[in-house]
């Protein structure tokens, strides 16, 4: 079967990559690399990366793909105890190991996980996104998104307000779905499915997970 594309771009955080429990061959990212050798495929998927990378040429520009595949926004939207860019953080970031260890055990203990202090807020992570749509529009390449898949209970008691700000953020990209033709939201799991894909960390997945993700990917390309 002829393929729709010859030149992909992966724009994805710390889901994508491999760790002790998924070796780089277990990935979704190997399997797209190993099940389609005529596609020329560029990785660019990191752990931690987040919307506000999106605004570089490095992650579309450069590489003039015919289609990204993007899979990332956990980092932006989880809640934090802090702002990121806060002056309080910053003293306590500066202060001496021992003294920070104890001002964030303080903080750990009287403050709560909050989607006020997440690091990339929801008016950004739109405008991070349409920018980058935009920008692909503009030169006719197609995006496929994986919306943020949901978490397990575990993280979700150390992060109560996790799963809401994962459906806020998740809605803002369908919202660009329904807004710009070559830009499709896939979703992978449902709060009901993800659970017996999940890792002991309760939010990154197992090989069978990676084999779905892989699955919902492969109609797109041909």
């Amino acid at each position: 079967m002829a393929l729709k594309y010859n030149r992909i771009l992966i724009v994805a955080a710390s889901m994508a990559t491999p760790r002790a429990e998924v070796k780089y061959i277990n990935t979704w990212i190997y399997k797209l690399v190993n099940n389609y050798p005529d596609l020329h495929i560029i990785d660019k998927s990191k752990r931690g990366l987040s919307s506000r990378a999106l605004i570089r040429e490095s992650l579309l520009e450069d590489y003039d793909p015919n289609l990204v595949i993007m899979q990332l926004g956990l980092s932006d939207c989880a809640p934090r105890y802090l702002q990121e860019n806060a002056l309080s953080t910053k003293i306590i970031n500066n202060l001496p190991g021992s003294l920070k260890k104890t001002a964030y055990y303080f903080v750990k203990k009287y403050k709560s996980r909050r989607m006020k202090n997440a690091n990339v807020n929801l008016e950004a992570f739109k405008k991070n996104f349409e920018n980058y749509i935009i920008r692909a529009e503009k030169k006719s390449i197609d995006i496929i998104c994986l919306l943020i898949s949901p978490v397990g209970e575990s993280f979700k008691i150390k992060n109560p307000e996790i799963q809401k700000a994962i459906e806020a953020y998740n809605n803002v990209l369908v919202s660009l779905d329904g807004k710009y033709s070559h830009f499709t939201t896939v979703e992978c799991f449902t709060e009901k499915t993800i659970s017996e894909y999940l890792l002991a960390d309760g939010h990154h997945v197992n090989e069978s997970a990676h084999n779905i993700f892989l699955n919902k990917i492969a109609p797109f390309l041909s």
